[in-house]
């Protein structure tokens, strides 16, 4: 979002900060995450997945919602270490 008193869409200030965003099954609720890489990427066994939960800000007015994680440079580095990823050139 590019300001966090407004909404992007109709500039309301009726937004809802840091909205949990979960998937409901038959077997529960499950948060989403976002994988992007591994911890240690060249390991062979037992690399542990770098993921983020998903969390939301919401429009009250016009029903926008803005997905983000809160950690976004731990993503980063995982992403750009990945063995078949790297910083764009």
């Amino acid at each position: 979002m590019a300001d966090n008193d407004t909404c992007p869409r109709c500039n309301s200030d009726r937004l809802i900060h840091d909205a949990k965003v979960e998937d409901r099954s038959k077997n529960g609720r499950h948060k989403l995450e976002v994988l992007v890489g591994f911890n240690d990427p060249d390991a062979l066994l037992f690399t542990d997945p770098i993921r983020a939960e998903l969390r939301a800000t919401i429009c009250g007015s016009c029903g926008w919602v803005g997905l983000f994680v809160r950690e976004p440079g731990i993503l980063w580095d995982a992403f750009t270490k990945a063995p078949d990823q790297g910083p764009p050139e």
